[in-house]
């Protein structure tokens, strides 16, 4: 049974999307090509419970290139479209509802076997962070040790059950106020307001 040694709180917040979630969206983990940002609804268009992750990359030959092999290849992409600066891609995930539901209550350690291996495989040259992941996907390995950093009892913890927060609905959602929103019978779009910057995206278009 695999267990880290764990010294010491991870205290920040972090995307919790970018790690639990965009494993699932069938985008490989390039070693240069990475998201910026990443974020579970477009406030005004999507809703936070729909199970979708949204991916920003910031715009470059070599990133359209590398998102166009992964538009052949991935069915789950729905939206890709781009500002001058930055390019998004929407990744449907509604094959994976259950596990995004339990994933916005904070219950990552119910996630199924699969999904996690998939999430530590996804992450496996990050080093650095590989104990605490663990930490958080088999909290019942870790109680004791976290007990003794918060000094705290071990029994607290596992009445809890989870070793880190839920994601935060704010920090995990797109917003501009230069952007205008709207929804038809067609779907839903999004624009920059005019003298700001291009189309953002239309429904069920992707870049070619």
């Amino acid at each position: 049974m695999t267990l880290h040694k764990i010294t010491e709180l991870y205290s920040r917040y972090f995307q919790k999307s970018m790690v639990f979630i965009l494993p699932l969206s069938g985008i490989p983990n390039h070693a240069e090509i990475k998201p910026i940002k990443s974020y579970l609804q477009v406030f005004g268009l999507s809703k936070w419970s729909d199970p979708e992750i949204i991916l920003e990359f910031e715009r470059s030959e070599e990133v359209e290139s590398f998102l166009k092999k992964v538009i052949a290849q991935n069915p789950r992409l729905t939206r890709i479209k781009g500002f001058s600066r930055t390019i998004y891609v929407h990744v449907d995930l509604s094959d994976y509802q259950e596990e995004y539901n339990l994933f916005l209550a904070g219950k990552y350690s119910l996630l199924s076997p699969r999904v996690k291996q998939t999430i530590m495989n996804f992450h496996s040259s990050n080093k650095a962070n590989e104990a605490y992941l663990h930490s958080f996907l088999f909290p019942e390995r870790y109680f004791k040790q976290y007990a003794q950093i918060l000094d705290v009892s071990e029994a607290l913890l596992i009445s809890v059950g989870e070793l880190v927060d839920l994601p935060d609905k704010v920090k995990e959602s797109f917003f501009s106020p230069d952007l205008h929103t709207r929804r038809n019978e067609n779907g839903m779009s999004l624009t920059y307001l005019p003298g700001i910057d291009k189309e953002y995206f239309k429904p069920k278009t992707l870049v070619k």
